[in-house]
């Protein structure tokens, strides 16, 4: 059975809840940081996740930049399960296409 089967229904729903709360979703993606500021990837375990609805669960964010024009974040919320060094090398292959194909659009229009 999958994580997300009925027995972990109600987590499901906490993380739902979680999507809509603007405020508290930002922060658990802005914990990213360090003293050295902020990492291109991250990964970080459910006891590691301030979320207690989150404790099962591993949450890999990426950052990327646009040049001038900003930057964002990427992530992958699944469970402590998943195939780490996979997730990693999709998140960096993806965040380095994403920022290219930005970069191109931005200095083009």
């Amino acid at each position: 059975m999958d994580y997300f089967g009925s027995d972990n229904l109600g987590e499901l729903k906490q993380i739902y809840r979680l999507i809509d709360r603007q405020d508290e979703l930002n922060q658990l993606l802005d914990a990213n940081t360090d003293g050295s500021g902020q990492r291109p990837i991250s990964v970080r375990l459910g006891s590691e996740l301030s979320e207690q609805s989150l404790r099962n669960l591993s949450l890999i964010t990426a950052r990327y930049s646009v040049n001038d024009h900003g930057q964002g974040m990427i992530a992958i919320l699944g469970p402590k399960s998943m195939p780490y060094s996979k997730m990693i090398g999709l998140l960096e292959a993806f965040r380095t296409e994403l920022a290219s194909r930005l970069t191109n659009y931005y200095d083009h229009h």
